[in-house]
């Protein structure tokens, strides 16, 4: 459909017969006035040209939950601050020709290095000295190669950088050079310790400068240049799953999915997140979800659905005797509870919390309606 609006003043546009912008249109009592800027409103947002019937389409599956927004779209240029320890190394060339022979790849190299825009300077020799800066956070020019939204998790891919989950837009991952700077200018602060603080708790005093002795602990601090500091960002393994057959865990920093052969061997290996570097040491003793996971990694799979399968049947054993006459309530509650622990690390084992919650809105509302319907 083509815009009916026109720029211009509503009176212009029509040639009103009524003196344009008299009392009339004053009081705002003119319906014609209204209605052309309402629609001239709506029409400045759609453009000269859209569809109704994709509008209508749109609007209702927004209503009904199906309508999702996504941060940046594929092929967007974003600004990730990570580190550059676990970039996947790449060919400069292909490996074979049309032919079957030698191809022009000469060899494995950085993408950093291979697309011209590392953020760390060359060394003398005009090389990049990769093991240098790689556990330093920098600013990665990347592009969106990817957006993935699961039950569990909306993530965007980037060409070479990892990615992140969509929550991470505007605190890792930004969509213009200037916002990304400034944030990674306060990550630099975030865990730095002064100099002026470190000398002053030694109970050093400027006015003594010239007391120093040479090769004192004074001297070393003064001497030691200002570094480009590198924050320490503290995160944890969450949302324990498994994926083709794999021990899955996200890190609770950039989302990154890790993996390992072994059952809750991301968590027993990795410490620290390949992806963003956060160390993964924050203290979960008082988190529920993270007795659970130490549970099934203690004892595995295998035995925690056989236990499952046990305290399913002492709450049944229970539930028949309380049915037989017996005053057993301590009991049934105990059982109950032994329950829904292992219902919790079961959630956790199939990775299916997302379903189970959306399972239960839909039986709940099914229930409900059978209720309303006798």
């Amino acid at each position: 459909m083509k815009r009916l609006t026109k720029e211009g003043k509503f009176c212009d546009v029509i040639e009103c017969e009524l003196t344009p912008g008299g009392s009339f249109c004053e009081r705002g009592t003119c319906t014609e006035r209204r209605l052309w800027e309402r629609l001239s409103s709506i029409e400045d947002i759609l453009g000269d040209d859209y569809d109704l019937d994709r509008l209508r389409e749109l609007v209702e599956a927004d209503k009904d939950g199906r309508c999702f927004i996504t941060p940046a779209k594929i092929g967007d240029t974003v600004y990730h601050i990570t580190t550059c320890k676990y970039f996947p190394r790449v060919l400069d060339g292909t490996m074979y020709d049309a032919d079957g022979g030698h191809g022009t790849a000469t060899g494995l190299y950085c993408p950093c290095e291979l697309m011209e825009n590392c953020p760390f300077p060359c060394d003398d020799d005009g090389d990049f000295d990769c093991d240098k800066h790689k556990n330093t956070l920098a600013i990665f020019e990347d592009i969106v190669d990817s957006i993935r939204i699961e039950d569990m998790e909306d993530y965007i891919a980037f060409n070479y950088s990892g990615g992140a989950d969509f929550g991470d837009i505007g605190k890792t991952v930004f969509l213009t050079r200037e916002e990304a700077e400034a944030a990674l200018e306060e990550m630099k602060m975030a865990e730095y310790i002064e100099r002026a603080a470190v000398l002053k708790s030694l109970g050093y005093e400027e006015k003594r400068r010239s007391d120093v002795l040479p090769g004192s602990t004074f001297d070393i601090i003064l001497k030691e240049p200002a570094s480009d500091v590198a924050p320490v960002v503290h995160g944890k393994w969450v949302k324990a799953h498994w994926k083709n057959s794999v021990s899955c865990a996200n890190c609770s920093v950039c989302g990154f999915e890790a993996y390992h052969y072994d059952f809750q061997g991301v968590q027993k290996t990795y410490d620290y997140c390949p992806s963003c570097g956060a160390r993964m040491d924050l203290d979960t003793a008082d988190d529920v979800q993270s007795i659970y996971e130490a549970a099934l990694n203690k004892w595995g799979k295998e035995n925690q659905t056989r236990m499952m399968f046990e305290e399913m049947a002492e709450l049944q054993k229970e539930l028949c005797k309380e049915a037989r006459g017996e005053d057993n309530t301590d009991a049934i509650a105990e059982e109950i509870a032994d329950v829904k622990i292992m219902l919790e690390q079961m959630i956790i084992l199939h990775n299916c919390k997302d379903m189970v919650e959306m399972q239960m809105k839909r039986k709940l509302q099914r229930l409900k309606e059978r209720l309303e319907g006798e």
